[in-house]
């Protein structure tokens, strides 16, 4: 891992983002890029008048213009906050101002992130009532790369679950947590939700993973369905990070972000690392 991705707005979550994406930086030995997204529906007409900003007769595009200084000013805010938290940490850091709406945006950044971190809500949740933040839950969907979703507690990662059932998401997750538990001396429960039969089989396979034999891990079979059982095993070990891929084995899952992680994203207490 070279590059985390720390996407930050102006509210309470951007501190916890910096604090998570500082540290997996540090465990990894990878730098922090620090983005703000200037959402450009903030600016729009109908927004803009809301809080106050008159748009009316000529005034329109003035009125705009400054209204983005505004936000980018908020923008640069929490970019400093960010790189004073990786100051302190010794962690690299880089920011960018970008504009467009931010899911889309942080998600073109692909390129050259590995690991995306983004709060559960942030600036919006004055506006909106959905559980988790529209952003947070659309990055989930269009990103290429792995998005820890974090909580607007900073709890630093001890120990880390990983949901395994053998797709190739779950592979992803299972490597990258492993390196992560390795770099940052985490332990580590793989959980394998399935009946006996089948769980002894993906059990054994995640017992063979590379490096799993250089941290303090342990694999456990579990029948029930993925989400309680994952819930319920943050819960008894007191994980400060759960790790799922977002499609499961199911043919449904195919064409949706899969239940286990969407339900997990809502509703966990840890903050929620989601692969593709």
């Amino acid at each position: 891992m070279e590059t985390v991705l720390a996407a930050v707005d102006n509210s309470s979550w951007t501190s916890v983002v910096a604090e998570y994406a500082s540290d997996l930086a540090s465990v990894s030995g990878a730098g922090v890029l620090a983005a703000y997204v200037v959402d450009s529906r903030l600016v729009e007409g109908a927004f803009a008048r809301l809080v106050g900003v008159d748009l009316m007769g000529g005034a329109e595009s003035e009125g705009m213009a400054s209204l983005s200084l505004m936000l980018e000013g908020h923008g640069r805010q929490a970019l400093d906050l960010v790189a004073s938290v990786c100051e302190r940490k010794q962690v690299r850091c880089d920011t960018r101002i970008e504009r467009g709406r931010p899911a889309p945006a942080l998600a073109f950044l692909a390129p050259l992130y590995d690991l995306a971190v983004i709060g559960s809500h942030g600036s919006e949740a004055e506006f909106r009532s959905c559980l988790l933040g529209s952003t947070a839950t659309e990055l989930t969907r269009l990103a290429t790369r792995p998005v820890l979703v974090v909580r607007e507690e900073y709890r630093p990662i001890r120990r880390a679950v990983v949901g395994y059932d053998g797709s190739p998401e779950a592979t992803r997750a299972l490597e990258t947590v492993v390196g992560l538990a390795r770099g940052g001396r985490w332990s580590l429960t793989v959980v394998v939700a399935a009946e006996p039969a089948a769980g002894d089989t993906l059990a054994a396979q995640a017992r063979r993973f590379r490096g799993v034999d250089d941290i303090a891990c342990e694999v456990t079979v579990r029948t029930g369905d993925a989400f309680h059982v994952l819930l319920d095993t943050v819960d008894e070990v007191g994980a400060e990070l759960v790790a799922v891929g977002a499609r499961g084995q199911s043919k449904l899952a195919k064409f949706l972000l899969g239940s286990t992680s969407d339900t997990l994203l809502c509703q966990c207490p840890a903050p929620v690392m989601v692969f593709r």
